[in-house]
């Protein structure tokens, strides 16, 4: 909030059975994004730092939500992943991240 005026506001609404991500039609094409590295740089000058966050999809439990988003005075609305693969959704399941690590000039990720 900056003075009296909200900057972000959000509500979710659960709907349908909660299940493992694969018995989402929609989750395969989203699921490369629980797989990727992570690259940082602190204050867009300093090194290039990599971590690995590892999601155990293979224990999660998901669930289709309806998000309604209010952003400074604007409403966006996202229907969850059961009716759409971009879809909104609630993702329960263990995970790690790693220790971060320098990245060196040319190295293959």
């Amino acid at each position: 909030m900056i003075g009296n005026r909200p900057i972000l506001g959000a509500r979710f609404k659960e709907h349908g059975a909660a299940g493992p991500p694969a018995s989402f039609p929609n989750f395969p094409p989203v699921r490369p994004v629980f797989e990727q590295m992570f690259i940082q740089r602190f204050l867009l000058v300093g090194p290039t730092i990599l971590s690995k966050l590892t999601f155990e999809l293979d224990q999660a439990t998901m669930q289709a939500i309806d998000a309604e988003i209010d952003y400074q005075g604007r409403k966006y609305r996202a229907p969850g992943l059961d009716a759409t693969p971009l879809g909104a959704f609630r993702l329960s399941l263990p995970w790690t991240l790693s220790w971060p690590t320098f990245c060196k000039s040319g190295e293959e990720l």
